[in-house]
């Protein structure tokens, strides 16, 4: 697949920036771009990376949208589905702990797995 102006610009201005994918969105002339762990967009005609969520008029969250097909799809190309949960194992739990033990102040959270 041939790569666009606006992502060649994007990688010859930022070439520290991983790019695993870059996308248009339905703002004309900005462009998504996804990193491996979150979206940000690249404005061609300014030369500049844009941090932050995309809001639909209708109140939807474009860049978490994005974000978790991506992801998703990440998990699924590395062989990691909710189907695996069905054979036996189950997601793991996560267990946040915060405060100083010393003293006997904090808390944990725990969330169980599916």
């Amino acid at each position: 697949m041939q790569k666009t102006a606006p992502e060649e610009q994007f990688k010859k201005s930022f070439p520290e920036n991983k790019c695993e994918s870059f996308d248009e969105t339905a703002v004309k002339g900005v462009y998504e771009v996804y990193d491996g762990h979150r979206v940000y967009y690249y404005l061609p005609d300014g030369d500049v990376i844009i941090l932050g969520n995309m809001i639909s008029k209708d109140k939807r969250n474009l860049t978490r949208e994005s974000e978790g097909k991506k992801m998703a799809a990440g998990l699924s190309d590395r062989g990691i589905n909710k189907s695996h949960s069905n054979q036996g194992a189950q997601w793991p739990s996560i267990h946040l702990r915060y405060g100083h033990p010393s003293n006997g102040t904090g808390a944990s959270i725990i969330y169980p797995g599916e």
